[in-house]
């Protein structure tokens, strides 16, 4: 399930309980949920747990990599 729509299948209590199992705060998953954040990694790699596997790593707005660290071939 994307992000975005599990995150609106939440209560505000529930929102505060995933934001707790992420170690970051609701105010943070509200803005991935808008699009005015992406997710680091802390994020990426913990949502699957977090969620009992609802949403996958693979679905979260992703933090794009700087540029001295993209390579072409």
């Amino acid at each position: 399930m994307k992000y975005k729509k599990y995150y609106a299948t939440l209560n505000r209590e529930q929102k505060k309980t995933l934001a707790e199992r992420l170690h970051t705060s609701p105010e943070y998953l509200a803005q991935l949920n808008s699009g005015m954040r992406y997710a680091g990694l802390k994020i990426v790699r913990a949502i699957e747990p977090a969620t009992d596997g609802v949403v996958e790593m693979h679905e979260l707005p992703l933090k794009p990599l700087p540029r001295s660290l993209v390579v072409s071939f």
